[in-house]
């Protein structure tokens, strides 16, 4: 059985970034980190810029699907104020959007140079190695994220995807490890639970697999990929009544929710095996 079928699930994560750091950031114009901003007296000019910048900052914030707009918004704020590590990593994440992963992970690098401490931005980063398959580049970000970090804003993300990459390479145990804390953390990310499942399914763990899709389905009772994978490792099982129910099961709801390429999928797998 071709536990690959569909790829890890991902997090549909890039607009839910740009909101959640919209609403983390403060409408005050220093409140920059330590590294952003001279607490210091400085000349008018100097402040005026910081200022200007700051309403280019929040110009960009408010285009929430002009990203072309908002980039070049971030960009002026950048041009004055050469520190401004928020609208580095905000302009990152736009980028990220438009599928320009090597030009957000320059952004986010830069991020990083100015604030080492920037938990954000390395996750942000990793996200963008991940996409562009480079699992290694991407679980170190993670890693240095949690580590600089523990509390940073996407936390449960940093473990969750870190353990996707580790399964990607292999690392199974590895993989579990991280998805445990990323559940532990957010006993309702149903994600969590089918990649888990997926990974224990790899290590041939099959019975324990169906455990964690049947938990995924019981927090989000609509996954449709849970169905599918559940009722994928019932079959390799015998449980041949108990895969025809998933099966149908998730063809309803691939069909409800629109998902035709996975519905095509999962008949011509139908068709192929032997019941």
């Amino acid at each position: 059985m071709n536990q690959a079928i569909f790829s890890n699930a991902r997090p549909s994560k890039l607009l839910m970034i740009g909101i959640a750091l919209v609403v983390s950031l403060s409408t005050d114009f220093l409140i920059f980190n330590s590294s952003s901003v001279l607490l210091l007296p400085i000349e008018s000019q100097t402040t005026g810029k910081l200022n200007e910048a700051k309403v280019f900052f929040d110009r960009a914030l408010s285009k929430n699907v002009d990203n072309y707009g908002a980039i070049a918004d971030f960009t002026e704020a950048i041009r004055l104020n050469p520190n401004y590590s928020e609208a580095y990593l905000m302009r990152g994440t736009r980028k990220a959007v438009l599928k320009d992963n090597y030009g957000a992970i320059s952004d986010y690098t830069e991020a990083i140079r100015i604030n080492p401490k920037y938990g954000d931005a390395y996750h942000m980063r990793g996200f963008s190695k991940y996409i562009l398959g480079d699992n290694y580049g991407a679980i170190s970000d993670y890693t240095e994220a949690i580590r600089v970090k523990p509390n940073h804003l996407f936390i449960v993300s940093s473990y969750f995807d870190r353990g996707n990459a580790k399964s990607e390479l292999g690392d199974y145990y590895g993989a579990i490890t991280d998805l445990d804390e990323a559940i532990r953390l957010d006993p309702k990310l149903f994600r969590a639970y089918l990649n888990r499942g997926n990974t224990k399914a790899k290590m041939g763990d099959a019975y324990g697999s169906i455990s964690d899709y049947t938990e995924a389905i019981r927090v989000y009772p609509e996954y449709a990929d849970a169905y599918f994978y559940r009722g994928s490792m019932k079959f390799s099982l015998s449980d041949k009544e108990g895969a025809i129910n998933d099966y149908t099961k998730a063809a309803e709801l691939y069909d409800q929710q629109g998902e035709t390429k996975k519905l095509q999928i999962l008949l011509q797998k139908l068709r192929r095996s032997k019941w």
